[in-house]
């Protein structure tokens, strides 16, 4: 994640300020990309561009591992500060998946999942009521099926 300036310029006052946007980089395509996750405004709390540098880094370090994590770069007192306003601002807008207290992520390969416990849905049901009418199950057995393979889950109440 990083800070990104936008220059912008205000037409009736002739004024040029910046703007500050907190963005992380992806690729699509092949191409470098910038998602914003939460606008900063003008951050003139913030002195110097270090400054702005250091709250996009304790930023990034809360949202990847939490408010209780020790601080590894000396950060001043207002930096924390934003830093923890805008964490919680990026978490009650969901602009971000931030990791619930404790929770751990969990992988699940695709392939690998099994229907067990199929429920009764319009169009599956009635075809479902056909193979049992036709006897394709006793056939399918008849040609030496395991049973795994032609017994169609049966619906729970």
């Amino acid at each position: 994640m990083f800070i990104k300036p936008l220059s912008k310029y205000n037409s009736t006052t002739k004024e040029r300020y910046t703007i500050y946007r907190l963005c992380e980089s992806y690729r699509l395509n092949g191409q470098i990309r910038h998602r914003t996750i939460v606008g900063l405004g003008k951050l003139d709390e913030l002195a110097t561009d270090d400054q702005k540098k250091l709250l996009g880094n304790r930023i990034e370090e809360i949202i990847k591992h939490g408010t209780g994590l020790l601080i590894t770069e000396s950060v001043d007192e207002q930096v924390e500060k934003l830093a923890m306003h805008y964490y919680e601002l990026i978490k009650r807008k969901r602009r971000y998946d931030v990791k619930a207290n404790g929770a751990e992520w969990e992988t699940v390969n695709m392939a690998s999942m099994k229907n067990s416990d199929a429920r009764e849905i319009g169009a599956e049901w009635l075809c479902k009521q056909a193979l049992d009418q036709l006897g394709i199950s006793d056939f399918l057995k008849q040609q030496k099926w395991t049973e795994e393979k032609y017994r169609l889950p049966q619906p729970t109440s």
